[in-house]
């Protein structure tokens, strides 16, 4: 894994940097990006495994990330309306 595969999530605070004696961040893994989408009912049986599609991430990340759908569940909630 390289530095530019990891963006900072958050600082911990100085209480726990000095119990450690070291300054600590919370990072997230970029690469390879991991999605969880919450998709409309109407998807249901359109969404497939292998299936591709774009990613457009919030700052930090950002740009346009090609995707594939790994895992489908199939659980519908019902009070959203959402799989």
């Amino acid at each position: 894994m390289h530095k530019k595969d990891l963006v900072p999530l958050e600082e911990l605070d100085e209480e726990t940097q000095k119990i450690l004696a070291a300054p600590i961040v919370k990072l997230a893994q970029i690469d390879p990006l991991r999605v969880e989408a919450i998709a409309p009912v109407a998807l249901l049986g359109k969404v497939t495994l292998g299936a591709t599609a774009e990613v457009l991430p919030e700052a930090p990340v950002g740009g346009v990330h090609a995707a594939k759908v790994t895992v489908v569940d199939r659980v519908v909630d019902a009070a959203s309306g959402t799989l």
